[in-house]
Order: structure tokens, then sequence, then C-alpha cells
């Protein structure tokens, strides 16, 4: 990369990490699946962060699955990397989410359809 930028005599990049990101996220949310399976994501990382309630029985049934207890990542506009670490702790956590939303309303689930996606594109 270095030298690609001397022979192009560029000195610097500036922000060219968040701006890469910024292009590949807004090419993942012009698929509708993907906009689809993220809304849900966020719908049930949501449900978790405002109910401490629900919040405590995902860790209890995290510890029943012998996994370490961990919450869910909200994705934020303003950070940039955001979106990628809330996908992967509901993939991490997928098999607590599955469990807790067997015995409990969820505002929204993902179909096995949308889990697989998002393992594609996360991994």
């Amino acid at each position: 990369m270095k030298k690609a930028m001397d022979e192009m005599g560029v000195s610097s990049l500036g922000c060219f990490a968040p701006s890469l990101q910024l292009v590949v996220h807004k090419g993942l949310l012009s698929q509708r699946s993907v906009s689809d399976a993220l809304a849900n994501c966020r719908k049930i990382v949501d449900h978790f962060r405002h109910s401490p309630l629900a919040t405590t029985r995902l860790e209890d049934i995290q510890r029943d699955l012998k996994m370490p207890t961990k919450r869910l990542h909200q994705d934020v506009a303003t950070r940039w990397n955001s979106t990628f670490y809330m996908v992967e702790s509901l993939l991490e956590q997928k098999r607590p989410i599955s469990a807790y939303g067997a015995d409990h309303d969820l505002p929204a689930t993902l179909t096995a359809n949308q889990w697989a996606l998002l393992e594609k594109n996360c991994h």
C-alpha cells in the first residue's frame, strides 16, 4: 500500500478506512435482504438493551449453556465498524438468543436464511 501511494505521489489517504467502510455499508444496505436482517438485529439488540429483565434472563441462559455472559453490541451510525460488531455479537450469542426467543416474546426474530446471510457477510 505504501509503495503504491509513493508511486502515485499521494502522501496520505486521510480517513481511508472509515470512508471505505461507508461505501461497503451503503452497498450492503442497498440489498433488501441485508437491510431487513440488520433491521431485525437492531430490534433484538434494542430489546435487550432496554430491558434489564430480558438481559438478566439472557445471561442466565448463557450460563446454562456454559457460555460466557456477554452483552449484545448496538450499532451506532457514527461508529464506522459498529454494525460488524453488532452482527458478530449476535452470531456469537445465537444459541442463547434462540433459547430466549423460544420462551419469551422478541420484537423481531431472524429467519434461518437471515442468520446464514449474516454469517456469510460477517465471516
